[in-house]
């Protein structure tokens, strides 16, 4: 980076310490503010410097007739959910995948393909699909420490795969080479992968959430599967649990029993360690706005499971889903009412993110709730609804 004077050398100091998510804002300010936000030796400087936050949980609800896909800000924004925000990408895709600012996408037409993408600086590029890589289970690794930012970022996409009965296969494909590759070998495993599920990464590790008692884990750099047995698995009542990351360690969330249990792994021993521990009593106790003993109660007459159930977590915020409330007719919705909060654990604060209205769900493109199919509709409901979180950064990516 050539400094051109005095003044240009404080003003890096000061944007390079600033989250992405307020450095790409300050792109418009001036021709001068943008050239030395554009240069790739700022760019690593800022990563190096500035702490990854969350920016945007986006929401997932997948189906047979379409994918929804939208994002709510997580802090300091307008909590409304967005629409524009992958209008760059030239088809309908839906993310899968995230990891230090660069998104994983795929699309639903008649041709698989997986974008690469950074929404903060709008550049994408584009890998075909093979019929033998499944093109919903992946995870995606970037990592900003390990390449020169003036080129093509760096990755890799990890697909995970049933082999019959047999257990997962696994194939890889290197943005450096530009080539899927199959790797040799089975991870046996008997349970299915939970559907819908997002990989989570820690410490260079895939994480998937079974249908049972294990979690699959893929080390990137070994190239090595196994099974995680779960901490807790006599669940004595409905209740959820989703995986996250959190200080490089793997975390799984479950809610049971009126409680909230957060472990992480120690993944050297593959020990447990229970980290917290809080009642959902208690957190309504601390935040009135957390409406827990009302959506319990209706929970109670209706005889439902998962009204209250985690979404995502990631770098200590827990994202809840609450179901306040519902009423059918003629085995159509009339009303339906869930809110969304993120809850810190260290600070044991919570906000309010949005509700469903606000979240943009009811909506996608030119689909309806109204076009949707009642088991669509109870789906996104009780538990297809997923989220990933993702966090802003200024990554280069060229475009295809």
């Amino acid at each position: 980076m050539e400094i051109g004077s005095t003044h240009d050398d404080i003003l890096i100091e000061i944007l390079s310490r600033l989250p992405a998510k307020s450095v790409v804002r300050f792109q418009c300010v001036s021709k001068r503010w943008q050239n030395i936000i554009s240069d790739p030796v700022f760019r690593r400087l800022q990563y190096h410097r500035s702490k990854s936050i969350i920016s945007w949980f986006f929401f997932l609800g997948g189906c047979n007739e379409f994918c929804l896909s939208n994002y709510v800000p997580f802090i300091n924004d307008q909590v409304i959910a967005q629409y524009r925000i992958m209008n760059f990408i030239p088809e309908k895709s839906c993310p899968i995948a995230s990891s230090n600012g660069l998104l994983c996408c795929r699309n639903y037409g008649v041709d698989t393909a997986i974008y690469v993408c950074n929404p903060a600086i709008e550049k994408y590029v584009k890998m075909e699909v093979p019929t033998a890589v499944n093109g919903l289970a992946m995870g995606l690794l970037f990592d900003p420490f390990r390449y020169n930012m003036d080129d093509l970022s760096n990755f890799k996409l990890v697909s995970i795969s049933e082999k019959n009965d047999l257990g997962f296969i696994f194939h890889i494909y290197s943005s450096e080479i530009r080539e899927w590759r199959k790797l040799s070998g089975v991870c046996p495993c008997t349970h299915v992968l939970q559907r819908g599920g997002c990989a989570c990464l820690a410490s260079g590790v895939f994480y998937w959430m079974t249908c049972g008692d294990v979690i699959i884990a893929f080390d990137v750099e070994k190239e090595t599967s196994y099974c995680i047995t779960l901490p807790v698995t006599d669940l004595k009542s409905w209740g959820g649990k989703c995986i996250g990351e959190s200080e490089g360690s793997l975390h799984y969330i479950t809610i049971s029993d009126g409680c909230i249990q957060v472990w992480f792994l120690i993944s050297c021993e593959l020990k447990w360690i229970l980290k917290f521990s809080v009642s959902l009593a208690s957190m309504e106790e601390d935040h009135p706005n957390f409406l827990y003993d009302a959506a319990n109660k209706e929970a109670s007459i209706r005889h439902l499971p998962l009204w209250i159930e985690p979404l995502a977590f990631k770098d200590g915020n827990l994202l809840l889903k609450l179901r306040l409330r519902f009423s059918t007719e003629h085995g159509n919705f009339t009303q339906l009412c869930m809110k969304f909060y993120a809850y810190n654990l260290e600070t044991r604060t919570m906000e309010e993110l949005c509700t469903l209205d606000e979240s943009g769900l009811l909506y996608y493109g030119n689909r309806k709730w109204n076009e949707l199919t009642m088991n669509n509709k109870w789906g996104l409901f009780l538990g297809a609804l997923k989220a990933l979180p993702y966090s802003m950064s200024l990554a280069p990516l060229c475009s295809a």
